[in-house]
């Protein structure tokens, strides 16, 4: 199963660009973009030569390494093509683009082996753990980091005293991974009836940790509502939002569980399992997860914007989108 395009304009223009190299004229360098051959006329293949050879240029070439730049590149300039390389990745197969990151590791340790003075393992990593792990990055995928951070546990040039972080992370990515069924469990709703996740049928469940309380959590409520399909979606059974909250002001939540649409499964987390963090690891408050009919996990901890863009393909399979 693919994602949906997450950002379809940087795609875009990184499918029609050239390859590029020129000084600046302050001793840094262009990301070298890359050329795909002519004869790769599917746009299929031309994706996947692009996703294969994105950084081969760049990580080939030769620059200064300090506080504004990478081998030459300005940092800001990286930064741009690190999040069209990931919105590349969100248009594949996730196994694939998992692997194409596990690539992308063996590519950054190379290249610190052949210039170990250059330091370009650390910055690289930490840019690629800041788009894929930061859970405000509109790029995070566990999925997608879990290959990553798994190779940075047994790299040499990885720092001794990230070791602990890394494993903890690796850990948690590792939980509920995309395509394994997700844990079940029961919650309460405000009347008190007591429902289980796996009882509930739909093609497509949302799972919604939240808390009344949070502001980001109102902001993803009220674009679920705008966005207007999702309750189409609900009202013809094709769609299921259960939204959880796992935390202790149990009168504070039932005196705000009315502001949430009635045709949501609203309820809490009764019996405590969710914070000891054995079913489900909630890193941050609000979390999004997506689940297909038979509730193996599609996405989680996924931005909302990449759940909804699923959904509306889904709900509008042969509408062409152009957002």
């Amino acid at each position: 199963m693919k994602y949906p395009v997450l950002i379809l304009s940087l795609c875009l223009a990184v499918l029609s660009c050239g390859r590029g190299g020129k000084d600046a004229g302050d001793g840094s360098r262009s990301f070298p973009l890359v050329s795909v051959p002519s004869m790769l006329t599917d746009p299929g293949q031309r994706t996947a030569y692009i996703i294969d050879h994105y950084w081969d240029g760049f990580l080939a070439g030769g620059g200064p390494t300090d506080s504004g730049r990478v081998l030459g590149v300005r940092r800001s300039e990286l930064e741009e093509n690190m999040s069209a390389y990931l919105a590349l990745l969100y248009t594949i197969d996730v196994p694939d683009a998992a692997d194409a990151v596990s690539s992308l590791f063996d590519k950054i340790e190379a290249r610190q082996a052949r210039d170990s003075a250059g330091l370009v393992y650390e910055s690289m990593t930490g840019l690629v753990s800041a788009y894929l792990y930061d859970p405000n990055s509109i790029l995070r995928s566990e999925d997608l980091y879990l290959p990553f951070v798994t190779k940075m546990l047994s790299s040499p040039y990885t720092s001794r005293d990230k070791i602990g972080a890394y494993r903890f992370e690796a850990e948690k990515c590792a939980m509920n991974p995309y395509g394994s069924k997700a844990p079940d469990f029961e919650f309460k709703d405000v009347a008190g009836k007591v429902h289980r996740l796996y009882d509930i049928r739909a093609d497509w469940t949302m799972l919604f940790f939240s808390n009344p309380g949070c502001q980001s959590c109102r902001s993803i409520v009220d674009a679920i509502v705008r966005a207007g399909f999702p309750a189409d979606m609900v009202s013809r059974g094709e769609l299921a939002v259960v939204n959880i909250y796992i935390d202790d002001e149990i009168e504070k939540w039932r005196d705000s569980a009315s502001s949430y649409p009635s045709d949501w499964y609203n309820g809490y987390d009764f019996r405590k399992v969710m914070n000891d963090g054995s079913l489900y690891y909630v890193r941050a408050i609000p979390s999004l997860y997506l689940l297909d009919a038979e509730k193996r996990v599609v996405m989680k901890d996924a931005p909302l914007e990449r759940v909804l863009s699923f959904l509306e393909t889904e709900s509008f399979p042969d509408t062409e989108q152009t957002n």
